[in-house]
C-alpha cells in the first residue's frame, strides 16, 4: 500500500511561542535562608541561591558566556562557573537551588554577585553583602523587630557570631518610665548566624495588652560557654 502525508512541518516557527524578555529571579543567602543581606558569617560560608524562571534555568552553558557564574568582591575576571552545582526542584524545571562552599575568606566585608540565564537567553544578576567575622568578642548585630510599628504581634531577631551553640535568650520590654512590662525567655540551639525569630503578642505581665506608645527593649543572649552579648532597640505599638 502506498500513500503520503503532507502536514508534517520540519523547522519553522511555532505561532504560539510566548515572548520572554525577563531574566531569572535570584535570591541569595549565606548558609541558610535566615541570612539577611550584610549579615555575619565565618571564613568558610556556604552560598545558597534560589533561582526560578518560567522558561527554565540554563545550566548547560549553551550560548557564548551563558554559564551560571559567581564572583567575589566585584572581581569579574575571577568568575566561578557553577553549572554543575544547580539542582532543579523535584518535577519542576522552572526553579531550583544552588549551594557552593566558599573557603578561607579574609576577615571583613565582602560581596558576591551571581549571574544566571534562562533558556530564552535572558540574564539576571543579584549581589549579596556579608561580613566575615571569626572568633573575637561575642557580638550581636542587626537587632530588629518586625513588623515595627506593631499592630498585633511582632518578632525579634538578631545576628551573632557563635554558630552551633545553645543560647539562652532573654528579651525585656520596658515602658518609657523604665519599668519592665514583659520578660520573654527561651532557649535555642542555633546552627547558623541568625537568632530565629522570637515572638511577642503585645501582652504585658498578667495578660493585658500593652497600650499604644513607644516601648524600649533589650535582648540578652548567653552561650553555653558563658559568653554574653546584649543589644537594644525601640518598638511602636499602634
Amino acid at each position: 500500500m502506498n500513500g503520503y502525508f503532507s502536514d508534517v512541518v520540519v523547522g519553522g516557527f511555532a505561532s504560539s511561542t510566548s515572548a520572554d524578555t525577563s531574566g531569572p529571579n535570584i535570591r541569595l543567602f549565606m548558609n541558610d535562608t535566615l541570612f539577611r543581606n550584610g549579615g555575619i558569617t565565618d571564613e568558610n560560608p556556604i552560598l545558597l541561591a534560589l533561582i526560578n524562571d518560567t522558561g527554565g534555568i540554563n545550566t548547560t552553558g549553551s550560548g557564548i558566556g551563558h554559564d551560571l557564574t559567581a564572583y567575589l568582591d566585584m572581581d569579574r575576571n575571577n568568575s566561578i562557573v557553577l553549572n554543575s552545582y544547580f539542582e532543579n526542584d523535584l518535577d519542576n524545571y522552572m526553579k531550583g537551588k544552588l549551594t557552593y562552599n566558599l573557603f578561607d575568606l579574609s576577615l571583613g566585608n565582602h560581596s558576591l554577585t551571581l549571574k544566571a540565564w534562562d533558556n530564552y537567553n535572558n540574564s539576571s544578576e543579584e549581589t549579596i553583602h556579608f561580613l566575615v567575622e571569626a572568633g573575637g568578642k561575642f557580638i550581636l548585630k542587626n537587632l530588629m523587630n518586625y513588623p515595627n510599628p506593631v499592630n498585633y504581634d511582632t518578632k525579634f531577631t538578631a545576628e551573632q557570631n557563635r554558630p552551633d551553640q545553645q543560647f539562652d535568650i532573654t528579651i525585656t520590654i520596658y515602658d518609657l518610665g523604665g519599668r519592665a512590662i514583659k520578660v520573654i525567655k527561651t532557649s535555642e540551639f542555633i546552627s547558623g548566624y541568625e537568632i530565629p525569630p522570637v515572638s511577642w503578642d503585645g501582652s504585658v505581665e498578667g495578660g493585658k495588652r500593652a497600650g499604644r506608645g513607644i516601648y524600649p527593649y533589650r535582648i540578652t543572649v548567653k552561650t553555653n560557654s558563658g559568653e554574653t552579648a546584649e543589644g537594644s532597640g525601640r518598638l511602636i505599638i499602634l
